[in-house]
């Protein structure tokens, strides 16, 4: 059967209508959807107290805000009150910073580095970084291994970020015989693969990559875990030149006996 060519001109007008109508309204939810994230966003910062965090946001997603403005929400005029209200705040916060900081700290129990003024901070004896930015009201926390995260300046943020990351490297039970056990075993595994005689040089990130995917460390870096060895007893050699020696032993027994000069300071771990 064939339709007569205005029935069909009229239907495909009519579905591209339909398409255009649908393709509109999506958009539109869209933009509603993250409208109201970023809005719900900006509340959880003003309940928190943040005001870093608000105007960080709020300088980012001004064309969403302008937008509320052109649509003529009348709430718009409340938030660019708080805009201004977290503008003055992280100005005076930001002047007192040094000192904020430092008691926030203590209130958390965490010790910062004596040799670590403002606008950098260390944390076990550098194991952990925190640098604050002025201009961008931006921090930076590191360790070791390198960034962890950046986020604003917000002294309640920047010390629970401290904490958390602070917790999963010492807060958790730690068996130092056990964990050189393993290298050595998966050093072993690894000279017998490459046909090496023990002793061999291998890349330290043969071993760490491999322990990483056990459960005991599938949340802890490897790095971390040495470096919490070292710190216990302020040892002078590297993190890293230790390990080395540790590997490059030619026999097991010297290692046992290495080992065995540490198991003091393990066990009080």
């Amino acid at each position: 059967m064939n339709f007569s060519v205005e029935i069909l001109d009229a239907v495909k007008q009519l579905n591209g209508q339909l398409q255009e109508n649908s393709n509109k309204l999506k958009a539109e939810a869209e933009e509603a959807q993250k409208m109201g994230v970023l809005i719900s966003t900006l509340l959880s910062y003003i309940e928190k107290g943040w005001p870093m965090h608000f105007v960080n946001l709020a300088d980012k997603e001004a064309k969403m805000l302008q937008k509320l403005r052109n649509d003529g929400v009348t709430q718009i005029q409340r938030l660019e009150e708080a805009y201004r209200q977290a503008k003055e705040e992280s100005d005076r916060l930001m002047r007192r910073y040094p000192t904020v900081f430092d008691e926030a700290c203590k209130a958390a129990r965490i010790t910062l580095d004596t040799n670590s003024p403002h606008p950098k901070y260390g944390i076990r004896n550098g194991f952990f970084k925190v640098e604050i930015n002025e201009s961008t009201r931006i921090a930076k926390i590191s360790d070791l291994e390198g960034k962890l995260v950046e986020l604003p300046a917000d002294v309640e943020a920047v010390v629970d970020k401290i904490r958390i990351e602070y917790t999963r490297v010492f807060g958790r039970g730690f068996h130092g015989p056990n964990f050189f056990k393993k290298i050595r075993a998966q050093y072993k595994k690894i000279i017998e693969r490459e046909h090496l005689s023990d002793g061999a040089s291998v890349p330290i990130r043969e071993i760490t990559k491999n322990l990483k995917k056990k459960d005991i460390f599938r949340n802890i870096s490897v790095i971390s875990v040495l470096t919490k060895v070292m710190y216990q007893e302020n040892l002078v050699t590297t993190m890293m030149e230790y390990f080395s020696y540790i590997l490059r032993k030619k026999v097991y027994i010297q290692f046992e006996k290495k080992l065995m000069t540490m198991k003091k300071m393990i066990y009080s771990m």
